[in-house]
């Protein structure tokens, strides 16, 4: 149950009084207290982009349609509110159109001064009776502000303040003395609340419907039809009036009486009205007359009277009734009318927006259409009536106009009749014409016609649906401003050239358009500001006919927040205007769509976006692109905006890990805002820094820089964060105290022109302490990348790829490795190519620089490429040793490279079922997860261990089984590197660290020595074919080395064909021939030295 309170807990004096200072109530817990938490929670942000900004910061909804609809659920129970009883206000009603009520918030820091509230409705003269207010907060601190403040007659004492409680509904008759305000909030949260006004019909509306009613009684001449059109709201009413008018003998006024004005009439209305009904050539004379008022949901039939009598006294007025057989159609037309404001033909709305059907609301509209058509038949008895519908209007309308022209007497002929002649005569003496126009079902003009499917025009009315006043720049002849003007309130369209203004308002006058104004001005000269503010500028086709384009633009930042700018641009410069790089262009006066100057100019891509910046335009959104053109939304502030993607464009997201490098952060800023194609998202991660970040960033966020914290304390981290936050289809992942050049993302952007390129790199710059061109290779394969560091950390890449690759996921260390490199070969590993762009990345050098977060080692390749988390395959090729397993077992058991980053490959040759079984069954209970077993037959059982001295036979067997066995191997690698081990040589337990320690870019194989059972010294040997006989120390580059165990890199072996009867014959000298062709080395390391075991213990 709703209570009425007995007083308030927020006042400044101890008495309080129901009509002190004025007349209010005050109810508590009004409606359902789950219906308020959840319109609470549907509220819109503060960003939602429906709001309508007051400078005290006051947000307000107009549109009945975006209420969300628990708050609008709530607000209908508001319109019912029994006014009379709670105020003792008679007659009152809601205004269900919302006009200035509906969502009402105020955030933290604004205010509504003292003020009292206007009491006459501006668009239909209602007089205000009562205004209802009702909280939502649920949590709402006293201390937070935003109190409703109430103040004495003269303005001067608050003698009342009222928190705004949840669930609480405060009602107050205005007047001249009901000065109130809303203080300052204070709090951390919004303000929220609804508000709905009610009315009473004011004196002048009641006047207006005895002018109608005493204009009605006048007679007519004896000559004359006099006529009315009797009509709803959304019947055709127009179509129907616009058709009749075509007729030379009918004289048929536009609507005299609007109803979306409330039928007011201005001084002197009688007499306009007794003119009116009168015509010196006319047959037949008449207007329409809608007989009620859709936004007045219960108004007083009573208060036509007067009209409904003088037209039914005079039975000589003939009546044409028109309605509307589909109700469900006619209410939802009124709506869509209601929220795009077009009462016209709405057929030429782009799309229509959508509309909540209220079904009490349609039930009423249906009764009151059948009410008042049986009421109007019944009271205008004796008339001639004709009635016809809407859709037989549609349907047959030359039908149905012709009966029309017959009911009122005159011939019928349903053909436009106008002076050609004239009309043909004044075409050509205003050309010669630019643009094409339909006039009368006839083209005329020029030859360029403008399309209300214009892409530039389907992207002006995407970005702005709705506004209220436009400024057109070089409107020409009007192509677009028509266009323009059949979905805005206003247009103010300028050029240069009286010419064209003559033919565009000749345009007008034939279209009878009254919501556009034609100015002459010389935009290079004159001073914009002076035509007031804007909610958008339409600037197309005119920039790069300017000499100075900075003083425009920055004069139309000034006048509106939004701007369509459509120009062309110039790719380099060989001069300057101001600070700005570009080309001087010759232009023609005498062309009549050139400039009115000698020469203008045109900046580069980047120097536009860097100049439009500077004027104050700071969201600039790339709309289309051309070889010499583009086309840009632009915005003064990017803290609101909503992007919209074109289709198949794709969007980017520059993410900018920063610690501590705040004093760097302002120039990485500048060159990724002024960039020639604009990213969608700019979002700075700040990683745990301790100087200022925070606060540059915040300088930066008109231009549409986002800020997030973290504390990673780790840059593979914080990248991961800043792509988590973002959404864009690419993101380029800029370190702080790098820079972009100015064409960098819109260069690399149109590189992603196949399916399958996941990363777009450069060339990178290097500045700082030096300044070079580090050049990269046109193409970078899988294999590439795995060998040294050539896609620098800022390149592009496709979202798709690194959610694909999980590329995060690999748990790098980056103040040891390079996590970047690591990030490229796991993307590119999934099979996405690199593609090289022109443009280039500045990357800063430091002074005395190694690395500023690195630690190094007595070989950082092995760190830098993070090969501690590579996954290396293991092979064996098993060849039936039965004696010699044990000890082997026992080295694969105890060797040390974690499990789960080895993929161990047992290939069995041995033909030798026992054996096989033998592995088979260690294989079972192995602790590695990752395992493959086969068998191969590669020759004969026991080759392996066949004396081959003398034996050419036996030689050549042995050699083309291992051809056969490598050759097998190379054509199924997985992993980038692959750690051969023969099964008689036994390596160290660390041997795989080890051999992957020796490795650089440079290397394609390092191995373990060991010593050889056939010669007095290890297989390996130096240049010249020199077999080593000595042990020696650390890592050395050799010539080759035999397999019994060595570290390859899969790329070296997948390009290796095993040969054994062309010299060399033995597969590892041949091997190693070809290796060096590659202009990769062989290395040894001599902390791998390895046991091989004794010919004896083969044998047993």
């Amino acid at each position: 149950m709703s209570t009425i309170t007995a007083k308030s807990e927020s006042t400044d004096f101890d008495d309080w009084y129901f009509d002190r200072p004025f007349r209010h109530e005050i109810i508590e817990n009004w409606a359902p207290p789950e219906l308020v938490r959840a319109a609470e929670a549907e509220w819109p942000d503060d960003h939602w982009p429906f709001w309508h900004r007051y400078d005290n910061g006051k947000l307000t909804t107009k549109d009945p349609l975006r209420i969300p609809p628990a708050c609008s659920e709530l607000i209908r129970r508001m319109l019912c509110l029994p006014i009379a009883e709670l105020l003792g206000i008679e007659n009152a009603f809601g205004d269900w159109n919302c006009h200035a009520s509906g969502l009402h918030g105020m955030p933290p820091g604004s205010s509504l001064g003292r003020h009292l509230d206007s009491d006459h409705h501006p668009n239909t003269g209602w007089k205000r009776a009562c205004n209802a207010v009702f909280y939502l907060n649920s949590h709402w601190e006293q201390e937070w502000g935003g109190h409703f403040e109430l103040y004495d007659a003269t303005g001067t004492h608050c003698e009342k303040r009222i928190t705004p409680k949840f669930n609480q509904l405060v009602l107050f008759q205005p007047s001249d003395v009901s000065y109130h305000a809303v203080s300052e909030v204070t709090g951390p949260e919004t303000r929220k609340t609804l508000t709905v006004f009610f009315w009473t019909q004011s004196q002048g509306l009641m006047m207006s419907q005895f002018a109608l009613a005493n204009a009605l009684k006048q007679p007519s001449k004896s000559e004359q039809t006099r006529f009315v059109i009797l009509c709803q709201p959304r019947t055709g009413s127009s179509l129907l009036n616009t058709s009749l008018r075509q007729h030379p003998d009918i004289f048929m006024h536009r609507e005299i009486f609007n109803h979306i004005q409330g039928h007011k009439l201005p001084q002197k209305g009688g007499q306009r009205l007794r003119k009116a009904l009168t015509h010196p050539k006319a047959k037949a004379v008449g207007f329409n007359l809608h007989a009620f008022q859709p936004d007045r949901k219960y108004a007083d039939w009573r208060d036509w009277e007067p009209a409904w009598d003088a037209l039914a006294a005079d039975a000589t007025i003939k009546i044409i009734h028109l309605r509307r057989l589909d109700v469900l159609a006619q209410f939802a037309s009124w709506k869509i009318a209601q929220v795009t404001g077009m009462w016209g033909p709405q057929q030429k709305l782009a799309q229509r927006p959508q509309v909540y059907i209220d079904p009490e609301a349609l039930r009423w509209f249906h009764e009151w259409n059948r009410s008042l058509f049986e009421w109007r038949l019944s009271y205008l008895q004796g008339h001639s009536i004709l009635s016809i519908t809407y859709e037989s209007l549609c349907d047959s309308w030359e039908e149905t106009i012709n009966e029309c022209q017959r009911f009122l007497g005159v011939y019928a002929m349903t053909k436009l009749v106008s002076e050609e002649a004239e009309l043909q005569r004044e075409i050509e003496r205003l050309g010669p014409w630019t643009t094409r126009f339909q006039l009368n079902g006839k083209a005329i003009g020029g030859s360029y016609e403008v399309s209300e499917n214009e892409l530039l025009l389907r992207q002006f009315r995407e970005r702005l649906p709705y506004a209220d006043r436009i400024l057109e720049l070089g409107c020409m002849e009007g192509g677009r401003t028509f266009s323009l003007a059949r979905r805005v309130g206003h247009v103010v369209g300028v050029d240069v050239r009286r010419e064209h203004l003559q033919r565009a308002r000749f345009i007008q006058q034939q279209r009878n358009v009254h919501n556009v104004t034609f100015l002459e001005m010389d935009l290079e000269a004159c001073d914009l500001e002076s035509l007031g503010t804007f909610d958008a500028i339409h600037n197309v086709g005119l920039l790069y006919h300017m000499a100075n384009p900075e003083r425009m633009l920055r004069q139309l930042a000034a006048i509106a927040p939004e701007m369509l700018l459509w120009t062309y641009v110039v790719d380099d410069s060989d001069a300057e205007q101001g600070s700005y790089s570009g080309r001087f262009v010759t232009e023609n006066p005498a062309d009549q769509i050139g400039g009115i100057r000698s020469r203008s100019f045109r900046p580069t891509r980047s120097e536009l976006i860097r100049m439009l910046s500077d004027c104050g335009w700071r969201d600039v959104e790339l709309l289309t692109e051309e070889a010499t053109a583009v086309a840009l939304w632009c915005r003064k502030s990017a803290k609101t905006s909503s992007r919209r993607i074109p289709p198949r464009t794709m969007s980017v997201a520059v993410v900018i890990p920063c610690h501590n490098y705040a004093h760097y952060l302002e120039d990485c800023l500048k060159s990724v805002v002024h960039q020639s194609r604009r990213p969608e998202e700019i979002l700075v991660v700040d990683d745990a820094s301790t100087d200022d970040t925070e606060d540059v960033v915040k300088h930066w966020s008109d231009w549409g820089v986002q800020y997030l914290r973290v504390d990673h304390e780790n840059v593979r981290l914080t990248r991961q964060a800043g792509m988590e936050a973002t959404k864009s289809d690419v993101l380029c992942f800029v370190d702080a105290d790098d820079l972009l050049t100015p064409d960098y993302l819109r260069s690399g952007m149109m590189q992603f022109d196949q399916h399958d390129i996941g990363v777009v790199y450069s060339d990178m710059i290097r500045f700082g302490t030096e300044d070079v061109v580090t050049g990269f290779p046109e193409s970078v394969t899988s294999e590439e990348i795995c060998q040294k560091n050539i896609i620098h950390c800022a390149s592009l890449v496709r979202r798709e790829a690194l959610e694909m690759s999980q590329a995060f996921a690999v748990p790098v260390n980056p103040k040891v490795g390079h996590e970047d490199w690591a990030l490229w070969r796991t993307v590119l590993a999934q099979g996405w190519k690199a593609k090289k762009q022109p443009a280039l990345y500045s990357y800063r050098r430091h002074p005395q620089e190694i690395s500023l977060t690195k630690s190094w080692d007595e070989n950082p390749y092995y760190r830098l490429r993070c090969l501690d988390l590579e996954t290396i395959t293991l092979f064996v090729a098993l060849s039936g040793r039965s004696a010699v397993w044990p000890r082997f077992r026992e080295f694969l058991e105890s060797q040390t490279w974690p499990r789960e980053q080895t993929k161990l490959f047992l290939l069995d040759t041995s033909q030798n079922p026992e054996y096989s079984q033998l592995v088979k069954s260690w294989l079972s209970d192995c602790d590695y997860p990752h395992f493959k077993y086969e068998q191969l037959s590669v020759g004969a059982p026991g080759l392996a261990d066949e004396e081959r001295c003398g034996r050419v036979e036996i030689q050549d067997a042995v050699r083309l089984a291992a051809a056969r066995i490598y050759n097998h191997l190379a054509r199924q690698m997985t992993t980038n590197f692959v750690w051969v081990v023969e099964d008689d040589v036994i390596p160290p337990d660390n041997a795989a660290e080890s051999l992957l320690r020796g490795f650089d870019q440079n290397t394609g194989s390092v191995a373990g020595p060991y010593r050889s059972r056939f010669h007095d010294g290890y297989v390996a040997w130096s240049e010249g074919h020199q077999i080593l006989k000595e042990r020696g120390e650390s890592v050395k580059t050799i010539e080759g080395n035999g397999f019994g165990c060595v570290m390859l890199r899969s790329s070296v072996l997948k390009n290796s064909l095993f040969t054994c009867r062309q010299p060399p014959y033995d597969f590892d000298p041949a091997f190693y021939e070809r290796l060096k062709k590659t202009g990769l080395q062989a290395k040894l390391n001599w902390d791998a030295e390895c046991e091989h075991l004794d010919a004896a213990l083969l044998k047993k």
